[in-house]
């Protein structure tokens, strides 16, 4: 019997549960593996004479997505051993408010009023741009590292406030500062260079409801220096 200290419990987080590809007869191994200890407490012993190891004081906490974008189905034999505690993602518009006025409260110290003025326009293009890439680049088991989520958001609108306000002579600036922060955050892979070089040039140069800025492309942004 194998177990943490006397009067400890160990607690075990499994992260993406249901990514596990699933095989032919929809068996999942990484899954099946797990489910063992669940039904029977233990583990058997991969030397021979294979002896069966009971594993006492400890728990499973897991945390997984809805099926689709490489994410799979569960079986109800595993899922039935746990509580679940599921939440809605937050609405665009409730993030629009909650950036723009982390954003706003620092753009005001700028002594330029289009810059101050262009934190609602900032937040708009990253909620817009970071929804387009959690539809087109879905996680899967060989890409598993597309896992867009709320800190990637927010660390494009961080990127921001730690310029420093006081050097954006206009517009220009503040808008290659964002596109960078953008490509540092959600450009993850080389081989993602030429789809989010283009995702950002709608944004800039083309005029969907505010544009941050028309008739320039993200390759001159990102030769500047910020």
């Amino acid at each position: 019997m194998y177990g943490p200290p006397s009067l400890k419990k160990y607690v075990i987080f499994v992260d993406d549960v249901n990514m596990p590809q699933r095989e032919k007869y929809f068996a999942q191994p990484p899954i099946e593996i797990l489910r063992q200890w669940m039904d029977h407490k233990g583990w058997y012993d991969r030397t021979p004479p294979c002896a069966f190891r009971t594993l006492v004081d400890i728990q499973f906490i897991g945390c997984m997505g809805p099926p689709g974008g490489g994410r799979n189905p569960v079986t109800m034999r595993f899922l039935r051993h746990f509580n679940f505690m599921s939440f809605t993602e937050m609405a665009d518009a409730s993030l629009f408010v909650i950036f723009t006025t982390i954003l706003d409260a620092t753009l005001k110290e700028g002594i330029i009023p289009e810059v101050q003025n262009c934190g609602s326009q900032i937040v708009k293009c990253t909620i817009d741009i970071y929804n387009t890439i959690r539809q087109e680049l879905l996680p899967t088991p060989a890409k598993s590292h597309y896992t867009f989520n709320l800190r990637d958001l927010s660390k494009v609108i961080q990127g921001v406030l730690r310029g420093d306000i006081s050097h954006c002579k206009d517009k220009n600036v503040i808008v290659s500062l964002w596109v960078h922060e953008a490509m540092r955050v959600f450009q993850v892979h080389h081989q993602l260079a030429s789809f989010f070089s283009f995702q950002l040039n709608l944004y800039i140069t083309h005029p969907i409801s505010s544009p941050l800025l028309l008739g320039l492309s993200c390759t001159e942004f990102v030769c500047n220096e910020v």
